[in-house]
């Protein structure tokens, strides 16, 4: 169950939060048009530029994210321009990629090693549906989200540096109204460069 209070009380705050959703990464879109998605930026992103620095630290030591640079993080990510959700198929109750996910992320990332990106600093963001605990699913979003940067720097040559991984577990659902949703189970692709 979602413990949100409030949230779809309220229909302008969930037309809102509806509009604001990353577009959608599909099968038929080509190298170009998920560059276009990542490189539509028009506000800062310093919000999440300034966070990469202290989530690399954190990671490299070991020491795991608070709660709060969770949600610093999160919030940045929604509101940032320059994102998009890339609906990518694990095992169940996994982090193993399956075949079916391999196409988008080929087109991923031909884009991320294209011209127009190959500069840029990008976090994969890591999503589930509601089902299984918070706890359990933070890990399993966070693993995930490791898959597809190590598939991105395996199968591209991306420098890893330039590729955050964060999962964010149940926390942040495209589908606000059905936690348990299909499309809340998807890893989102953030643009964090200037």
């Amino acid at each position: 169950m979602d413990n949100r209070k409030g949230i779809g009380a309220t229909g302008v705050l969930l037309m809102a939060l509806i509009c604001c959703a990353a577009p959608m990464a599909h099968a038929q879109d080509t190298v170009g048009d998920i560059v276009r998605k990542l490189n539509s930026r028009s506000m800062s992103v310093e919000p999440i530029e300034s966070k990469l620095e202290q989530i690399k630290e954190q990671q490299d030591s070991g020491r795991p994210l608070s709660n709060q640079d969770l949600q610093e993080l999160g919030k940045a990510a929604e509101n940032a321009e320059g994102k998009l959700d890339v609906a990518v198929l694990f095992a169940y109750n996994s982090d193993q990629l399956l075949p079916e996910s391999i196409p988008i992320l080929t087109k991923l990332g031909q884009a991320l090693a294209s011209d127009e990106l190959k500069a840029g600093k990008f976090l994969i963001n890591g999503h589930t549906d509601a089902r299984g605990g918070r706890g359990y699913n933070l890990a399993l979003s966070q693993r995930r989200a490791l898959a597809v940067r190590a598939f991105l720097i395996k199968n591209f040559g991306i420098d890893a540096a330039r590729l955050t991984a964060i999962g964010f577990g149940q926390e942040h659902p495209r589908n606000l109204q059905d936690p348990f949703a299909a499309e809340n189970r998807r890893v989102q692709i953030v643009n964090a460069s200037k």
